[in-house]
């Protein structure tokens, strides 16, 4: 690992090609300022950068400017399925940008693979699944703990709708329900911070809120409360796709697994061996294997003589 120490920038790792956004010159009237800076934070590993073999791996993050202006530069290199790739994720708050950028790894000159741009990672992720899964996703879980863009309890509850909610935490929530129409600004954000406190089950009681009894001000609140713990932008989608039921078998609340075992097990067309009360661990590596099972086609059943 070589940390950046205030001296000239340094060559930047050869999986780390940006995209080319055509910026007009830095300084110009209404442009942001995109011009390259020496990163404040610097970790690279040369031995992984030229590892083609090993599945995909992080081998660079860094970060440019302050907490307004920040750069955030990830790339990685290894095999994504049967294909050595190189990969750059570059978040950036001056753009207002996440984008992403797919090489296939050549001895002498790199071949563009795939590559996106989003207003930020969750967008990115739903205007572009299968590429943040397949080129993404490993590298932010091995920064991060897990996958960063696993369905989050905003998306679950939503797309389950037949998990009921604790009776106790909906009373909670409707008491707080006159607070977030209160004339006063800070009653209302207070009321909307103490939902949240209460956690998952609060938003799992939200979630079976009646929209036609709320207030215009409530069900906007609300609203946004639920899509701050979502990933998903379409709920009822996410509850037809395959990926999705996988992730959610690692869910932490046990109605959640049992739910998206029960979707999951038609559309995979064949077995889905999974206990939803199995420790952790033991659920982390079924999922797995469902996952990757699902990567293969079912087989057709045999034609009747």
């Amino acid at each position: 690992a070589d940390p950046a120490n205030g001296g000239a920038a340094p060559a930047a790792p050869r999986a780390a090609d940006s995209v080319d956004l055509g910026a007009a010159p830095a300084g110009a009237a209404g442009v942001p300022d995109v011009s390259p800076r020496p990163p404040a934070f610097l970790v690279t590993c040369e031995e992984r950068e030229n590892d083609r073999w090993s599945p995909l791996q992080v081998t660079s993050v860094s970060r440019t400017g302050g907490e307004a202006d920040a750069v955030v530069t990830i790339t990685g290199a290894g095999r994504a399925g049967t294909t050595s790739v190189a990969v750059t994720f570059v978040q950036d708050a001056r753009t207002g940008t996440a984008r992403f950028l797919v090489q296939r790894q050549r001895r002498m000159r790199a071949r563009p693979l795939a590559g996106a741009q989003s207003s930020d990672l969750v967008q990115l992720f739903n205007d572009h699944q299968p590429e943040t899964r397949l080129y993404l996703v490993p590298l932010l879980a091995e920064l991060g703990r897990g996958d960063l863009l696993r369905p989050r309890p905003g998306d679950v509850y939503r797309a389950f709708p037949s998990i009921p909610p604790d009776p106790k935490v909906s009373r909670q929530v409707r008491d707080l329900l006159p607070a977030l129409d209160s004339t006063e600004s800070t009653e209302r954000d207070a009321a909307v911070a103490k939902v949240e406190a209460l956690g998952a089950p609060a938003l799992l009681a939200v979630a079976r809120l009646d929209p036609s009894e709320l207030t215009p001000e409530q069900s906007s609140r609300l609203g946004a409360l639920l899509a701050r713990h979502s990933t998903w932008t379409d709920p009822a989608a996410a509850a037809r796709d395959p990926d999705f039921l996988v992730d959610c078998l690692e869910d932490d609340d046990p109605a959640v697994r049992a739910a998206a075992l029960d979707a999951l097990r038609p559309l995979a067309r064949r077995e889905v061996r999974f206990d939803p009360a199995a420790a952790p661990e033991q659920r982390a590596r079924a999922a797995a294997s469902i996952r990757e099972a699902l990567r293969t086609p079912a087989p057709e059943p045999a034609a009747a003589e």
